[in-house]
């Protein structure tokens, strides 16, 4: 039901995305970003 008011709302598949910091600011302690391309989060939401 939230998905649905938010797409009602206006909001898209663009507002699911992360900051792009994201996937630029390594992540201690292993200096690791976040790398799951925006195409597999798309997927989440699709059950």
């Amino acid at each position: 039901m939230e998905r649905e008011f938010n797409r009602r709302a206006g909001f898209t598949g663009a507002d699911d995305r992360l900051p792009e910091f994201f996937s630029l600011e390594e992540l201690p302690p292993h200096n690791t970003v976040f790398d799951v391309k925006g195409e597999e989060l798309d997927q989440v939401f699709n059950f």
